[in-house]
């Protein structure tokens, strides 16, 4: 589940620009992007007392649920994070993406929640919808962005620009500000103990750590998990935290803590957390660990013996088989994954565990598939990214041959996931329509028809029976998950019937043995996943298994004597097995489970809260005010060249002096356009520039506008002597240098493929017309303005790139850059041309061990010097070289070993430590005419991935280089 705050780079030049505010800097940093949704999207806007609702039309009603949520539970999210100042906050509901998530970003403040709910097992099904916990969750984050507790650095850059003190909120380490949101969304009102604290499968992984013989530290739940499941270990950890620590003071250790962290961001989060717990981060660590595995040993004592499966294939960390299905009495096919496992289809054989690829395949979040009766072709969904919009993707059913490898696209457009074969091979699927879905039916030609009729539910999978007679429906009613049965032949159309449900567990998984008789199936009572098999006959239910942290997604084997499943154990998901005797295993309690003559069905119309909430069409201008304002200094510093004729320097010597001046920049919630703009006055006059770029293309055209002075070294031609004896010699002097004139720029990011290989091309276009003149000190000109029109077409292709999540560099595909500069017209010299280019093929030899290699090429054309800054092309050890004009060419290959992921850090000094690995590497350039003048280096060094106070990534590389021609030996860091 990505219910998450972004950090990109609009953070960290937010960050940046703290320094700008404090103390001014020279350089303007953006701190604000546009993005491009599809064309033909339309939104409306529902005010209430605290909120803006920004809703794509076709969302009214999650956009008056959302307005009712939010200012229902804004009163206890303001108490619990100690929020006293007033809210006011726009929040965007898309309808147009089928990859749900919802996360709240500072640059610029608002909430985004995709309305389609988030499928899979990451969220608790309890809650009655998928806008009660989203908005609710996303609240706490909003409510905690927003903070002014006192004065401090924080309440200094907020005088200057909110949404930069809103940042430096949220740089707080990722595993508190969602440990916090996941503890509120834990303890909301409501008919069901909903929230993943309460979660059986959020939680598993949880327990199986803290039992593990590495449990957690304290930096690996503060921080977001670079190269070890599960990367959601933040949420969870962070969650568990929190209410460790809120269980000593109710939670006043995040209020103090934040607020000294808003006065002093600088000195670290750790010392805040110190300040806030009354405690140490050691001795916190010692107390969570110490009371988290204290309470799991009680837990898995009070289970029981716990089920002994047979492991057919796993046992190693980083590998998940997951939703086995028999494709004979010794063969599965499962959905894999891993760290250094490319995920699709694989056949496992039961008897010795060997894994076959069959085919590569990306999936949904829940890798759900079925298998045609015939058992020759899986049916299963897929995201497909819009070509032109990276926030859309829609969810399509594909079906793949076995044999062949084939895959069919059986839907376009369609918005469906989970499908099932149906009797007579009718393709059946899930699809989406807000944040519920509707059961259909695939036509042959694309098409869908909806065959369920009753709204406000919420599809999970579907099971047919294989007399066809019935089928088994997991389906979630406002937070109660459990079997339903369907009959396709009631006379009134398709007829629901609640069949096995739980009075505190949910269902998940569900599959038919071969004859019809058993449905099996995975529930939570007690809070733990585990197998649970229907006698169809008689509706008794007994319980399969006592797992340890979690069973589930069930599958008989043909012959009905063993039964498969997914065992979880600490960053792994086992493939098992176990004797299938559905009349061994023990009655549950009749207790645990809930009469279905009790379940009454919801008034078949969704009730719309916020119905006094009024709506208006969107209109973007209303938020054109600047969102930041701030103060900007300029200042270079240039000493009097005292070695300069008195005469010249008061002629021509310059020193700009002291600038002083303001910027602003500016957006609106939907970031269809941005602005910034800086204005300031140096050496008497006024200079500025401003841009205004559109997301509204896609295209994105962007246009800036320029008339800016710097001072640059340039040879002047003095004259000396008297008579016939003139001698002529160059002097170097500093003058003002003006420059005025435009750029106008396009960028379109275009996604070619992507299904586990990922190609893309971003194309993209700067025209820049420019003048320049030199001055003096007095402002006076020296040279006249002399223009040039210049452009710099530019691409990025990928093809086929692939990266594990292990892999420091892609082990296989393609990378290509290219970017020219020309010069169309030029006034006073020589017109500039020139192209650098480089390619990187990267080969999957030896990709099961997350070993990368990669051979390279370049090449240079230019018609002069200086055209382009050269320190990455030319091989290392040779950085300042300058290369003339003509055509260059160069090669490299590069093998990286990791060496140790070590995903752990220091909670005081906010260093945490991702990934260390070697490389070596050999690489050499020289001229297309003169290969013999080359340039080579060989070397070998070590990287270090990390990340620096929770938001700064570092890659650091620190190699030897060796230059073969000169002989001699240097450090070179990238």
């Amino acid at each position: 589940m990505k219910l998450c705050t972004p950090v990109g780079r609009g953070r960290v030049a937010a960050l940046l620009l703290v320094a700008a505010i404090v103390l001014p800097l020279r350089a303007q940093v953006p701190i604000y992007d546009v993005l491009y949704r599809p064309p033909g999207v339309d939104y409306r806007v529902l005010r209430s007392p605290h909120f803006d609702i920004i809703f794509q039309v076709g969302l009214e009603a999650e956009a008056r649920e959302a307005a009712a949520v939010l200012e229902g539970t804004l009163p206890g999210t303001r108490d619990l994070v100690g929020l006293r100042r007033p809210l006011r906050m726009p929040v965007v509901l898309n309808r147009f993406n089928d990859r749900s998530n919802g996360y709240v970003t500072p640059l610029p403040f608002k909430q985004e929640i995709e309305g389609v709910s988030l499928k899979g097992k990451a969220l608790s099904p309890r809650h009655a919808s998928w806008i009660e916990v989203v908005a609710a969750h996303e609240l706490v984050h909003a409510a905690h962005a927003e903070l002014d507790p006192g004065f401090g650095v924080g309440r200094v850059v907020r005088w200057f620009a909110p949404d930069v003190s809103r940042s430096i909120n949220l740089s707080a380490p990722s595993g508190l500000t969602e440990g916090v949101a996941v503890y509120r969304e834990s303890r909301l009102d409501g008919p069901h103990a909903a929230g993943r604290l309460h979660f059986s499968l959020f939680n598993m992984a949880y327990r199986a750590a803290m039992l593990s013989d590495d449990p957690w530290s304290l930096a690996q739940v503060l921080e977001r998990s670079a190269y070890t499941w599960p990367y959601n270990r933040h949420y969870i950890g962070g969650a568990h935290l929190y209410q460790h620590l809120a269980g000593e003071d109710g939670g006043a250790f995040f209020r103090r803590a934040t607020r000294w962290y808003y006065r002093f961001p600088f000195l670290g989060f750790g010392v805040a957390l110190w300040h806030g717990a009354g405690q140490s981060p050691r001795r916190i660590e010692q107390a969570f660990r110490a009371r988290a595995r204290a309470e799991e040993q009680a837990r898995l004592a009070a289970i029981g013996p716990l089920t002994q499966p047979h492991r057919v294939a796993g046992g190693t960390r980083g590998v998940a088989y997951r939703h086995p299905v028999w494709l004979d009495a010794h063969t599965l096919l499962v959905y894999a994954y891993g760290y250094a496992l490319r995920p699709g289809f694989y056949r496992v054989d039961v008897r010795t565990g060997a894994r076959r690829l069959v085919r590569a395949q990306s999936n949904t979040e829940e890798p759900y598939f079925a298998l045609r009766p015939d058992g020759r072709v899986v049916a299963a969904a897929r995201y497909v990214p819009d070509p032109f919009s990276p926030l859309r993707a829609v969810s399509e059913v594909e079906e793949l041959d076995l044999a062949t490898g084939r895959v069919t696209r059986r839907t376009s457009g369609g918005r469906v996931l989970a499908p099932a074969y149906g009797p007579g091979g009718t393709l059946w699927a899930l699809q989406n329509d807000g944040q519920y879905n509707h059961w259909v039916r695939i036509t042959p030609d694309g098409g869908t028809e909806r065959l369920s009729r009753r709204e406000g539910v919420l599809f999970r999978s579907l099971h047919p029976s294989p007399d066809g007679a019935l089928v088994a429906v997991v389906l979630n009613v406002r937070g109660t998950q459990g079997i339903f049965r369907a009959r396709l032949d009631a006379p009134d159309g398709l007829r629901l019937e609640p069949w096995v449900l739980f009075a505190d567990a949910s269902v998940y998984d569900a599959a038919w043995s071969a004859d019809g008789r058993y449905l099996v199936f995975s529930a939570d009572p007690g809070g733990i996943a585990n197998l649970f098999v229907l006698e169809r006959q008689t509706g008794r239910v007994r319980q399969v298994t006592r797992a340890a942290f979690g069973a589930m997604e069930p599958r008989p084997s043909p012959d009905g004597r063993q039964l498969a499943y997914v065992d979880y154990q600490h960053e792994r998901y086992d493939l098992v097995t176990i004797p299938f005797e559905p009349a061994a295993y023990p009655p549950v309690d009749p207790a645990l489970l809930r009469p279905p003559e009790d379940f009454a069905w919801p008034p078949p119309t969704v009730p719309t809260p916020g119905a006094a909430f009024e709506v208006e069409p969107y209109r973007s201008w209303r938020y054109a005010a600047p969102r930041v304002v701030y103060p900007t200094l300029h200042y270079t510093g240039e000493p009097r060249d005292r070695t300069l004729d008195p005469r010249l320097a008061e002629r021509f010597e310059t020193r700009l002096g002291l600038g002083l001046g303001f910027g602003f920049q500016g957006t609106d919630p939907l970031q269809s356009w941005r602005y910034m703009g800086e204005a300031f006055v140096r050496n008497g006059r006024p200079w500025g520039r401003a841009t205004l770029e559109l997301g509204t293309s896609v295209l994105r055209p962007a246009l800036t506008l320029y008339d800016e002075p710097e001072t640059a070294e340039v040879g002047v031609t003095v004259l000396s002597g008297n008579g016939s004896a003139v001698d002529t010699s160059v002097v170097g002097i500093r003058m003002g240098v003006e420059k005025r004139g435009m750029v106008l720029g396009v960028r379109t990011p275009i996604t070619l493929r992507s299904n586990v290989f990922e190609s893309r091309l971003t194309l993209g276009m700067q025209g820049v017309y420019e003048q320049v003149r030199l001055f003096n000190d007095a402002n006076e000109t020296v040279r006249g303005f002399l223009g040039r029109l210049t452009l710099r077409p530019y691409l990025i292709w990928l093809h086929r790139v692939q990266a594990n999540p292990r892999d420091i560099v892609p082990n296989s595909g393609l990378v290509g850059t290219l970017t020219t500069e020309l010069d169309v017209w030029r006034e006073g010299g020589g017109r500039r041309r020139a192209l650098i280019g480089r390619l990187s093929l990267y080969l999957p030899l030896l990709r099961a061990h997350n070993i990368g290699l990669r051979l390279g090429g370049g090449m240079l054309v230019q018609n002069r010097g200086s055209v382009f800054d050269l320190d990455a092309f030319l091989p290392r050890g040779y950085a300042g070289r300058t290369l003339g004009a003509g055509t260059f060419l160069r090669y490299d290959a590069e093998y990286t070993q990791p060496l140790w992921f070590i995903d752990d850090g220091l909670v005081l000094l906010p260093a945490y430590f991702q990934a260390l690995y070697g490389f070596v590497f050999g690489e050499t350039l020289h001229p297309a005419e003169d290969p013999a003048a080359r340039l080579s280096s060989v070397g070998a060094g070590l990287g270090l991935r990390m990340r620096f106070a929770s938001l700064w990534n570092l890659h650091l590389r620190l190699a030897a280089s060796y230059q073969l021609e000169a002989g001699t030996w240097d450090v070179v860091l990238r």
